[in-house]
């Protein structure tokens, strides 16, 4: 976490983001106290990705935001592109009911996939996104 501290003590007014890997969540857990938004990566049912979350979210200090990582490729529990693009959805649906989530960040769509596989998520995404830019 070095060059976490380097980056806050060189930019301490824009936001820091930590993203942690799903097999280092546990509630005895440690991201930095000065770590504005703080996500993990989890591909897998949403079910999953909820239980992730409310571990993390108990090591948090009440000032650190919460941000989610959806799924953007066709992998696991998303294989088609229209159970991708309702995982995408629920993710939203997920983002809008706590607070304490700031935003989403999705993952894949520029490694794994090209937009115009994965055609309903991609259009869910730019969904999402214009929503978003609405408020």
């Amino acid at each position: 976490m070095g060059g976490f501290y380097v980056i806050k003590d060189t930019f301490p007014s824009i936001p820091v983001m930590v993203v942690h890997a799903v097999p280092s969540l546990s509630p005895s857990l440690v991201t930095p106290a000065r770590a504005d938004w703080v996500g993990f990566d989890h591909y897998g049912p949403l079910s999953e990705v909820v239980g992730h979350l409310n571990t993390l979210r108990a090591t948090l200090t009440p000032s650190q935001k919460l941000w989610l990582v959806p799924q953007s490729y066709l992998v696991g529990a998303y294989s088609d592109d229209a159970a991708l693009a309702r995982a995408n959805w629920e993710y939203y649906d997920l983002a809008r009911s706590d607070p304490r989530i700031h935003g989403l960040l999705n993952f894949g769509l520029w490694t794994h996939q090209a937009p115009s596989t994965v055609p309903r998520t991609f259009e869910v995404q730019r969904a999402i996104g214009n929503e978003l830019l609405r408020r």
